[in-house]
């Protein structure tokens, strides 16, 4: 477990910075750059030209990375093109409620998908069986921004139980966090938990049905103890794997989720600086989550290290 921990945690500059020049790349493949967006459509071309030499736009390429790395090595990330906030900064103040959408909507893939899953799993062709697998297959049509204006139109709108948009930290209030992130997690932890549910259904079904299983029926176990000590450990891999997976695509689309609720999040500022040409801005915002699907990674093999003496041991 410690060769993987170090070994991850190495390579994360590495991976940091290639996905550093990657989007620094692309983000000049866009037509357009930050000094048309801020100069308006009026402005003409001696303007534009103007602003983008004040902007350090009009240096090449690699002596724009060059300078933006050595700042970013020293933790300056920049400071935004359009309104001139630093770059970590707004990356600070946005960032934790990335995060707590994101990690909701883990709780509520797991607290639906897995206890769906075993029981499915544990009684494979019965009529609990085929409910779940049917819902798990309507739950991965749904797209998440989709469910979230249903949700909304519900819950806040027709019943008035639960907010329909805003955030609060949980410093100020702690139960107007908890309420403001419930429909927001629940239209992104939808489709995870129908994924996780056919994952833990098939896991479990083949792990009872494995000859250490029936073996241990023979000897007389009783079921519910084989299922606790046995069945969900070796069953828990592929879906523990299967979380990581998705918790990656959550943190992409909670950047959508966001925009739904209205949530001072990581996807506003993306969408802003993506329509702006806001390169420094851009940068810091991929890179932020490249580094948290990395890390998510890791977990996910410390998990699986952790679940399986043998890859432990490998």
């Amino acid at each position: 477990m410690r060769k993987v921990l170090l070994e991850r945690l190495v390579s994360l500059p590495l991976v940091v910075l290639a996905m550093s020049v990657v989007i620094f790349g692309i983000t000049y493949l866009v037509p357009g750059d930050a000094a048309e967006s801020a100069a308006g459509v009026q402005a003409d071309a001696a303007q534009v030209e103007r602003l983008r030499q004040e902007m350090g736009l009009d240096a090449p390429l690699p002596s724009q990375y060059l300078s933006w790395l050595l700042g970013a090595v020293r933790g300056d990330l920049g400071r935004s093109l359009v309104d001139g906030a630093p770059v970590a900064g707004t990356i600070a103040d946005r960032l934790p409620v990335t995060l707590s959408l994101t990690a909701a909507g883990a709780v509520v893939a797991c607290l639906l998908g897995v206890p769906a899953g075993v029981l499915a799993g544990l009684r494979p062709r019965s009529v609990w069986d085929r409910l779940a697998t049917a819902g798990a297959s309507v739950g991965v049509a749904f797209p998440a921004f989709w469910l979230g204006l249903i949700l909304v139109a519900l819950f806040s709108l027709r019943l008035g139980w639960l907010p329909a948009t805003g955030y609060v930290p949980p410093g100020v209030d702690a139960g107007g966090w908890l309420a403001g992130l419930v429909l927001p997690a629940v239209a992104l932890g939808l489709t995870p938990a129908a994924a996780l549910a056919r994952q833990m259904r098939t896991s479990i079904a083949e792990v009872m049905d494995s000859h250490y299983v029936r073996t241990a029926r023979a000897k007389g176990v009783p079921r519910g103890r084989i299922v606790r000590r046995h069945a969900l450990r070796n069953a828990a891999g592929p879906v523990v794997t299967q979380l990581g997976f998705w918790v990656a695509i959550m943190l992409g689309t909670s950047l959508i989720v966001e925009q739904v609720f209205s949530l001072p999040g990581l996807g506003g500022a993306m969408s802003n600086a993506i329509m702006q040409h806001d390169v420094p801005l851009l940068v810091g915002l991929a890179l932020v989550l490249v580094v948290i699907v990395v890390l998510v990674n890791l977990a996910v093999d410390l998990c699986l290290s952790a679940l399986n003496p043998k890859a432990r041991q490998a």
